[in-house]
């Protein structure tokens, strides 16, 4: 045996920052592109926030003409100073140009509304309300506005200031029943008016009257708008009566679901992601430890993270060593797979099928295969670009679920839906129903941010409320259980309070939403993300509940009491546990529960003991003799299954033991500084042949007077001649047993490319040379020290 030095595993670290592969989404070619993207989103949201003249500044350092998102960002500041035509030909340019953003949407309102008012004279007054309402000035919005609607109270541009004030009441200002006192005294103003102000007033009055608890009012107010659209004013405006019919009965689901008072009492699932390893600060590519540290710093007690997926990833850093770690710490894992990501097209998918489907069965079935439970949520936000209409999709995703339940049925699958179908339209996950049926849950997202709410006012689009839509039409659809699989409020520009209180709404809405089968939610994400790019353009890097050096957002605080509120972790009816005997010499134990809970399992042999943690509302896990202080014989097993620390189920089982068990005996003391190793070959030659097969060939280490922080730093794995390796978390394959901790992991697990760093930078091999070592090896700051007790090698 050997201890080991190596020079280039001090430069372990850039390695790490392979991990954030899969969160960081498309990135800028060129320095320079990123740079005036950079400059582009500063200047939009000093807009936002009211720094026009800062704005133009930036706007003056990109070169002309302007194109994309300076488009928007030249179009902002001329409508910020009164210059209707100039602002709407940018944004005309700007919408022709057909963006990939966010602003799209504000660039669509802002449009419509100049080509409709361009010459009336209140213009420059709404756009001033509609300014306070970014700036969250409530107050103000609310008194400026009543100034201008009583000295011009016929006004089509007053009244929609007045509805706009009691929009930003009800979302903005959690005011519901000052909200509603407003929407009414509207609708009594324009009850004789032509246009439909009226109907518009009484909408937003019932969803008022949902939120403040007055059902009855909320029942008032829809019949009056039923009878609007039934009267003669409905006749003579039939296509906009259509429309609002389609809106009301888009709606009437919510106040029978207001009314019930039985909620379900079944854990619900709090989680958070969106990767499982994080940076400090955030984007720095340093000072690298797992989500669930920085969870039990900030005492954030959710159930789940997530980790995403993409085309991008780089599976050599993908591994399971990870997603065993969080089933340890008592999260269970969400894994996005987003293979086709924004790309997503029907010739795209036909384009790239083949590559989907070799990916699935040698990646992704691979890489969650040996976790006790998993959800897996395939192509989030698939139903867009004509997937929702195409013939292929369901065919497809039948071919992946299946291929999933053969190559790890364990882990439950389900398709992740887009939020955006409008108010009594056609359902975007035609495509999928058949799929659906199929899965064991279905997601959906809900994502929202300032520039998404400088879009509309209107209550039927906000949020939540969206979220309850969708959630009926699945109940009634498809009666699965539902899952947020991501809820993304960003904070910026100048929005942390309001993600805040959008975690506040949903304390109101979390009722009716388990009442339409929502059993888990997950945070997207727990830190910003400064390097992240999407389509919500600047606002991407600003979901988190912690800023980028981990300091607490106002939200974090409402997260947690809403998880504390919510809370129940009552002990389970188990409805199965078993053990058998599989053919390759493995006992298979399984069990399924009525919910999530804690779990552990221990097998016991004489004095000999295993055990295993995890969590999740069923498992199945593997074994293959491994015991403490020494490895199972012949004969019989007792299983035993500890639910939330209680002995729940107990039973006993014969085991036949395989005859290819070596053990070297060492009880030799190490002594690891930082990015030190402990090298030893072992006695039979570890082949590739080894490393690829399904058998359970394995490595065991057995380690003494080592303690559980000090075997968080450690990882095990395998090294050649001249500095090749593979290595995972010994943490995550590792039981304990009096003062010996075994670390056992079977070898597939390094069945992937061998990596060395020269001079910093990583040099890959598919093949390693010579002898192959088994190595530990300590990325913590601090000195661990410890005794080798044994090495095991179980070969078939």
């Amino acid at each position: 045996m050997t201890l080991a030095q190596n020079a280039n595993l001090a430069l372990w670290q850039p390695l790490m920052l392979a991990l954030l592969l899969p969160l960081l989404l498309t990135i800028g070619s060129s320095q320079a592109v990123n740079a005036s993207q950079a400059i582009v989103g500063q200047g939009i949201q000093l807009v936002q926030v009211g720094q026009v003249t800062q704005a133009k500044s930036k706007l003056s350092q990109l070169p002309q003409p302007y194109s994309g998102e300076a488009l928007f960002l030249a179009a902002r500041i001329a409508e910020a100073e009164n210059n209707w035509a100039t602002a709407m030909s940018l944004y005309r340019e700007y919408l022709a140009s057909n963006p990939f953003s966010v602003h799209q949407l504000e660039a669509r309102a802002a449009f419509a509304l100049l080509r409709t008012y361009q010459n009336d004279p209140l213009l420059g007054d709404f756009f001033t309300l509609i300014k306070l309402r970014d700036l969250n000035h409530i107050q103000q919005l609310q008194n400026t506005s009543a100034r201008l609607y009583a000295t011009h109270p016929q006004a089509p541009l007053a009244i929609r200031g007045q509805l706009l004030t009691a929009y930003s009441l009800l979302e903005l200002a959690q005011q519901p029943q000052t909200a509603l006192q407003l929407y009414l005294s509207i609708a009594a103003d324009t009850q004789n008016a032509g246009a439909d102000w009226y109907i518009q007033a009484l909408f937003g009055a019932a969803f008022a009257a949902i939120r403040a608890n007055r059902l009855p009012q909320a029942q008032r107010s829809i019949n009056e708008i039923q009878s609007k659209l039934n009267s003669s004013w409905g006749n003579r405006n039939s296509l906009l009566a259509r429309s609002w019919q389609q809106r009301i009965n888009a709606m009437t689901f919510m106040l029978p679901l207001a009314q019930q008072t039985t909620v379900s009492t079944t854990p619900f699932l709090w989680g958070v992601g969106a990767r499982l390893l994080l940076d400090n600060p955030v984007g720095s590519g340093n000072n690298f430890t797992p989500i669930w540290h920085t969870l039990t710093n900030n005492d954030l007690q959710v159930n789940s993270v997530s980790l995403w997926i993409t085309q991008d990833s780089d599976w050599n850093w993908l591994r399971t060593d990870l997603l065993r770690g969080a089933h340890l710490h008592g999260y269970i894992p969400m894994i996005n797979y987003w293979f086709f990501g924004d790309k997503i097209s029907p010739d795209y998918v036909a384009a790239n099928r083949q590559r989907y489907l070799e990916q699935i069965k040698s990646k992704l079935i691979p890489l969650l295969r040996d976790l006790p439970q998993a959800y897996l949520i395939l192509e989030p936000e698939f139903n867009k670009q004509g997937i929702e209409t195409w013939d292929e999709w369901d065919p497809l995703m039948l071919e992946v679920i299946q291929l999933i339940r053969q190559g790890a049925p364990q882990v439950k699958v389900g398709l992740g839906l887009g939020d955006w179908d409008k108010p009594g339209g056609t359902p975007s996950y035609a495509s999928a129903e058949q799929a659906i049926e199929a899965s064991d849950f279905v997601a959906s997202m809900l994502m929202l941010s300032s520039y998404t709410e400088r879009a509309h006012a209107a209550p039927d689009w906000s949020a939540w409320v969206r979220a309850l839509r969708l959630g009926d039409r699945l109940k009634r659809r498809f009666n699965k259980p539902w899952m947020l699989a991501y809820l993304s409020i960003a904070s910026q520009p100048s929005w942390e309070q309001q993600q805040a209180v959008e975690i506040e709404k949903l304390a109101f809405y979390l009722p009716m939403l388990r009442n339409l089968g929502l059993f888990a939610l997950n945070w997207f994400s727990l830190t910003d993300e400064p390097q992240q790019q999407g389509w919500f353009a600047e606002a991407e890097q600003s979901f988190g509940l912690l800023n980028a050096n981990y300091q607490p957002k106002p939200a974090l605080a409402d997260y947690q009491q809403l998880i504390s509120t919510h809370r129940n972790e009552q002990t389970p009816e188990v409805k199965q546990f078993h053990a058998k005997l599989v053919a390759n010499h493995q006992l298979e134990i399984t069990a399924q529960l009525a919910y999530w809970t804690r779990w552990e399992v221990v097998i016991q042999q004489g004095t000999n003991t295993w055990l295993e943690k995890g969590v999740g509302d069923a498992f199945t896990i593997r074994w293959n003799g491994q015991m403490l202080p020494t490895w199972a014989e012949n004969g019989e097993v007792s299983v035993t299954l500890v639910i939330n620390g209680m002995i729940d189920n107990s039973l006993v089982t014969n085991w036949n033991a395989l005859p290819t068990l070596r053990q070297q005996a060492f009880n030799e003391p190490a002594s690891l500084d930082r990015w030190q190793t402990w090298q030893q070959a072992p006695e039979q030659i570890i082949t590739l042949e080894q490393l690829s097969t399904d058998s359970p060939t394995a490595i065991e280490l057995v380690l003494k007077r080592l303690t559980s922080p000090q075997l968080e730093a450690l990882h095990i794995g395998l090294i050649d001649q001249i500095g090749f390796q593979q290595t995972v978390s010994a943490s995550s394959y590792a039981y304990q047993i009096g003062d010996s901790i075994a670390i056992y992991v079977p070898l597939q697990q390094f069945n992937r490319q061998w990596v060395r760093y020269v001079d910093g930078k990583p040099i890959w091999r598919d093949r390693p040379s010579g002898v192959i070592s088994v190595v530990l090896q300590n990325s913590g700051a601090e000195n661990v020290a410890f005794e080798v007790s044994r090495l095991n090698q179980l070969t078939p």
